[in-house]
């Protein structure tokens, strides 16, 4: 969503690979409540590699491409960010 998007597009920027140490918190205010929302890169892990990579066995290949003709993640490598994990935690719980 548009309160996310800036969220990913900072973890993709300042964390391109593995880091220790990685997040993003955002305080988020509406109309009716507060709250935070905090965010933990995800990255490609070795075992990601068997349906996201340029190795990947053709018979997987074929079941991608039929399934998900619109997917890109087909050539990912180890370590590549591939997204993020979100907690929303209401601003009244912490206070």
């Amino acid at each position: 969503d548009e309160i996310e998007a800036p969220a990913l597009k900072y973890l993709q920027e300042k964390y391109p690979s593995p880091q220790k140490g990685a997040y993003y918190i955002q305080k988020i205010t509406d109309a009716s409540d507060t709250y935070y929302r905090y965010y933990k890169p995800m990255y490609v892990g070795k075992k990601c590699l068997n349906c996201h990579s340029e190795t990947m066995e053709d018979d997987v290949k074929a079941v991608l491409a039929e399934k998900y003709p619109q997917d890109k993640a087909g050539k990912m490598k180890l370590g590549d960010f591939r997204a993020a994990i979100r907690i929303q935690i209401p601003a009244a719980a912490i206070n």
